[in-house]
């Protein structure tokens, strides 16, 4: 494989304060005008309990309760930018099953066990968001088992990982590359793999009372700096020249001092894709990326067959 350095860290910023609680109200219709149960759903809980809360009464509370409503924050933000997207889809294509599961499970990612299925809701809404925000970007999705990306006329597979622990983390690589070796000569000319940190790094970890985007962004690439390198070395001793690289992502909360208002940073760091240093669209500049190291995205000769 062509060894790059892929040293950048990418990230997109979200504020708001009360556009997110309208979001999920919206969403919330949008799911029962297709169709998809709501009832005991956390976008139900959510809907719930956010309602009477601003960036100021989050901020007076005892720790326990924020961090308990914090974690309803957490997903707002992903709800809000999967309804954005889906509400766009066309109503035969949507990825109902998907969306259904992805809404379930414990309302608090603390009562999610590693190997149960108290994992899967959170599992499966990390590849429905990093779907929908491809196809924020423009990029056509065409599966949304793992991920299926059409990119200047090649099929790319995103084989999406959701680490527990810190340590499990090359394991859970290398067997995302594993699965795309034997994956890919069905379903797709290229593989990356994306890794979600959010369990890994928990949720009282990311979240700081009162903080910058700026401060929010510093600290999210520390905790990042350290999955690069393992990153990096599982993608050096791949020789799978169709399975082209890979990218952490990790998603941090607070609340700024002034003027008070819910902060979301959302950044990625990548191997072998030649990141760029855009810090607003980093998928964009991954497969911007992709297009320029494979072009124009024909089989390899040295693919593994």
């Amino acid at each position: 494989m062509d060894v790059r350095p892929g040293n950048e860290v990418n990230s997109t910023i979200s504020t708001t304060s009360t556009g997110i609680l309208r979001d999920i109200a919206d969403f919330e219709t949008w799911l029962e005008d297709n169709r998809i149960p709501v009832n005991r759903t956390r976008v139900e809980e959510i809907s719930k309990a956010l309602i009477d809360h601003t960036p100021e009464t989050v901020a007076r509370l005892p720790a326990s309760d924020a961090i308990k409503l914090t974690a309803y924050l957490f997903d707002a933000f992903t709800f809000s930018l999967i309804y954005r997207q889906l509400r766009l889809m066309d109503h035969h294509s949507l990825p109902r099953k998907l969306i259904a599961d992805a809404i379930e499970g414990p309302s608090n990612p603390a009562d999610e066990r590693p190997g149960h299925h108290t994992v899967n809701a959170r599992n499966r809404l990390f590849e429905l968001e990093l779907a929908c925000r491809f196809m924020a970007h423009g990029h056509a999705v065409e599966g949304f088992d793992d991920i299926i990306l059409r990119v200047n006329g090649a099929k790319v597979n995103i084989q999406c990982k959701r680490i527990s622990k810190p340590d499990t983390f090359v394991r859970n690589c290398e067997m995302a590359i594993g699965q795309l070796g034997k994956r890919l000569p069905l379903i797709a000319d290229y593989g990356v793999v994306a890794v979600s940190l959010d369990m890994a790094i928990g949720m009282t970890t990311r979240l700081h009372f009162p903080s910058s985007p700026e401060e929010l962004v510093t600290t999210t690439r520390m905790y990042l700096k350290a999955y690069h390198a393992p990153l990096q070395r599982c993608f050096a001793d791949c020789v799978d020249t169709r399975i082209i690289g890979g990218m952490v992502d990790l998603k941090c909360l607070g609340i700024t001092p002034s003027p008070r208002q819910f902060v979301m940073t959302r950044q990625s760091a990548s191997a072998h894709l030649d990141a760029g240093t855009s810090l607003l669209h980093p998928e964009r500049q991954i497969f911007q990326a992709l297009i320029e190291t494979h072009p124009p995205f024909e089989r390899s000769s040295e693919a593994t067959p």
